[in-house]
């Protein structure tokens, strides 16, 4: 008779738990593309407005409206960073979460 440390069970239930992460952490990454994508979309969009303005305003009127873009530019940069930080935090905690499992 052979001596078996483990249940076998216990095996299946550590490649379910990965599997079951891999697939929660390829769904992060999705969203989290989709979102790099709608923020890549939105600066290109700034960009065009940018420009947009600089062609139809006058001079006077010219510094109001790139210090407004400067702002909006600036949230995005500060949304895009809170993205990217709480990706790399769900990656972190699913990776302790894992290794403790």
């Amino acid at each position: 008779m052979s001596f078996i440390p483990y249940p076998l069970g216990i095996y299946n239930l550590g490649y379910d738990r990965v599997k079951e992460l891999n697939n929660r952490l390829y769904a992060q990454r999705k969203e989290f593309r989709e979102t790099c994508d709608k923020l890549h979309n939105l600066r290109t969009t700034v960009k065009t407005l940018t420009t947009d303005i600089k062609n139809l305003t006058s001079l006077k009127y010219l510094n109001e409206y790139e210090v407004a873009i400067q702002e909006a530019f600036d949230e995005l940069f500060a949304t895009e960073t809170i993205i990217k930080r709480e990706i790399i935090r769900y990656y972190i905690d699913n990776l302790y979460a894992s290794s403790c499992h």
